[in-house]
């Protein structure tokens, strides 16, 4: 959280330098950090009318997102003796159906309800800025339900709390 608070500030002072190792920092951090940056790249290009920057911090972060799966992880999982396939990708979420049953429950309204109080709700003040929250979110309440990863708890909730507080 301190690496994505860093970037945000860093890029609100101009100090293009820092921000991108900061943003570079944190999406080494975990892979999932990307589609918080993806999304703020585009929030950037939108509604900041930073479209350099902001398509720019899009394209980096897709771009470390797809090494991250698709090549580092199986990568390293192999150097361990592990089996190659991603468990982020691969048995975290069944079927289509029903990952999008799980996003339609009300255990999922429930664990969104509680994310958006830590802020006591005040970051739905600033909707662009939540909506930056919202793909990761997703992305985890989709995961099997007797996943860490669904519950939005320990390391899957870090990477969401700055993006609220910023918009709060």
């Amino acid at each position: 959280p301190l690496l994505i608070v860093a970037a945000l500030l860093a890029r609100e002072s101009r100090r293009m330098v820092l921000y991108w190792l900061l943003v570079v920092l944190a999406l080494g951090c975990k892979e999932d950090v990307a589609v918080y940056f993806a999304a703020f790249g585009i929030v950037i290009v939108v509604f900041e009318r930073e479209r350099r920057v902001g398509l720019a911090t899009t394209a980096l972060s897709i771009v470390w997102l797809a090494v991250a799966l698709g090549t580092a992880i199986p990568f390293w999982r192999g150097l361990y003796s592990l089996d190659s396939a991603n468990p982020f990708l691969e048995g975290r979420y069944g079927g289509l159906a029903d990952a999008a049953g799980r996003l339609a429950s009300w255990g999922a309204l429930s664990r969104i309800v509680t994310v958006l109080s830590a802020t006591g709700f005040a970051c739905l003040l600033a909707p662009a800025w939540t909506a930056i929250a919202v793909p990761g979110i997703l992305v985890n309440l989709a995961a099997a339900p007797d996943t860490l990863q669904a519950g939005l708890l320990g390391h899957y909730l870090w990477p969401i709390l700055p993006w609220l507080f910023a918009a709060a």
